[in-house]
């Protein structure tokens, strides 16, 4: 009796071990499905993509730039539109 139990023990410990081991070694790999949610040329499913992407992190509102951001956004739209007025 007490030998059928030490065996179903052993079985239990290793067929955990084998699942946790299996699990680890899974663990690196990606699902291409994962990966690239849309084909290489599908413009809007690539940017409903980034949309999603961009919920996810940020929520509803973006959050405010820094100050070097600022300066920079500020700096390029002078530089792209010199007859405009930036504040």
């Amino acid at each position: 009796m007490k030998r059928t139990k030490q065996l179903k023990q052993a079985a239990l410990l290793t067929a955990l071990i084998i699942g946790v081991g299996a699990g680890i070694s899974d663990f690196g790999a990606v699902d291409t499905a994962e990966q690239q949610p849309c084909h290489d040329n599908d413009k809007p499913c690539w940017q409903m993509a980034a949309n999603e992407d961009w919920k996810l992190e940020y929520g509803d509102i973006p959050p405010p730039l820094s100050d070097e951001a600022q300066a920079e956004l500020k700096a390029y739209l002078q530089k792209k539109y010199p007859e405009q007025r930036f504040y």
